[in-house]
Order: C-alpha cells, then structure tokens, then sequence
C-alpha cells in the first residue's frame, strides 16, 4: 500500500465562509481532524503535499473575494 505524504494546516474563518471552507475540504479532499463551528470557526485538517500550492492559492483566492479564511502555515 502506497502512503501519502501529508501535511496539516488549520483553517480559522467567520461563519459566513463555511460554504466556501467546505468546498475546499470537498474539492481538496482535505481529512479534518478537529472543528469547531460558532461565530469564529475552525478546521483543522490534513492533505497530501501533492495539492499544497493548488491548495493555498485557492486559499487565497477566496480571501480576496471577501471571505474571511486564515490559513495556518501547513505542517
């Protein structure tokens, strides 16, 4: 069995996001491994390193139509 190599980042957004945040995890295949859902949100989550920069340009693109998404440095 292959492994993947993965990294984890977390994902902190206002609830207003959750749409978008939920596409990422859908559309990047991300595993969470903690979340909260309130005013403030957060995603913790894994993906492998072969979607990284897809990843975090996505990431970034939707912070610049507005979403408020922090993403941690992936680890």
């Amino acid at each position: 069995e292959e492994r993947q190599v993965t990294k984890r980042t977390t994902l902190t957004y206002d609830y207003t996001a959750t749409p978008e945040v939920m596409r990422l995890v859908k559309d990047f295949d991300l595993t969470i491994t903690d979340q909260r859902f309130s005013e403030d949100c957060f995603i913790e989550a894994e993906f492998r390193l072969a979607v990284e920069v897809a990843l975090f340009d996505k990431i970034r693109f939707v912070q610049q139509t507005g979403s408020k998404i922090v993403a941690s440095d992936p680890q």
